[in-house]
């Protein structure tokens, strides 16, 4: 399974005009399309754009391929206690070290964070990754 990515974060909206004429926005480093952002209340948009919240979505050129200075984060699979999960793509992190690129992901997800090793680079005994190969060696 490829991981296959078609728009880039781009720069900040700064206006309610702008953002109408998007068909995607990126908003919490997530993917809306107008469906759902065009349904927002005025206030609550002015709020997001104020804050800086939203973001352009700009075509990628290279799917799998990160930008300088972003890492690929991934995390292998698992089987225990009769679950299991293969190995999961975590995104697209600007950092130079595998150590930075969890950093980045905990800011977003931080009550992840009891559960994350650093020294061992590892979640819930899983390992981080920096590409695909290496996540799927365990579990798939």
């Amino acid at each position: 399974m490829a991981y296959k990515r078609k728009y880039r974060k781009g720069e900040k909206i700064t206006s309610l005009d702008e953002l109408m004429k998007q068909e995607f926005v990126y908003f919490h480093d997530k993917i809306l399309n107008y469906g759902f952002f065009g349904s927002w209340q005025i206030r609550l948009v002015k709020f997001y754009i104020q804050k800086g919240m939203l973001f352009y979505a700009e075509k990628a050129e290279n799917d799998l391929k990160p930008s300088q200075n972003e890492i690929g984060l991934w995390i292998e699979g698992y089987a225990a206690t009769g679950e299991s999960s293969t190995a999961k793509f975590l995104g697209f992190y600007k950092a130079s070290t595998l150590k930075e690129a969890v950093t980045e992901w905990l800011k977003e997800n931080p009550q992840e964070e009891k559960y994350v090793n650093m020294e061992r680079l590892s979640y819930w005994g899983c390992r981080f990754f920096d590409n695909e190969t290496e996540a799927r060696k365990s579990f798939g």
